[in-house]
């Protein structure tokens, strides 16, 4: 891979990243924290145990590249 080839794919990640940030902002602004605890059936999830992975996964992957570094587990880390 060429240096511009990977400035390219580089740029093109930092905006699908901005885009999916968005995306992820509106959909835990749309759980109010007064109805985290809402379940649409007894057999769901609440709200907030749905949304707050989303958040948190953006990290998880940010952490994983910068250290390149994947746990799979506490029992079998590995890495890259």
């Amino acid at each position: 891979m060429t240096a511009d080839q990977a400035k390219a794919i580089s740029d093109y990640s930092a905006i699908m990243s901005d885009k999916e940030c968005a995306n992820t902002l509106k959909v835990l602004r749309a759980v109010p924290n007064d109805r985290r605890d809402y379940k649409p059936d007894e057999k769901s999830r609440a709200a907030w145990k749905l949304a707050a992975p989303i958040a948190g996964s953006d990290l998880w992957f940010i952490d994983i590249a910068c250290d390149a570094v994947y746990g799979g587990g506490a029992d079998e880390p590995c890495q890259a």
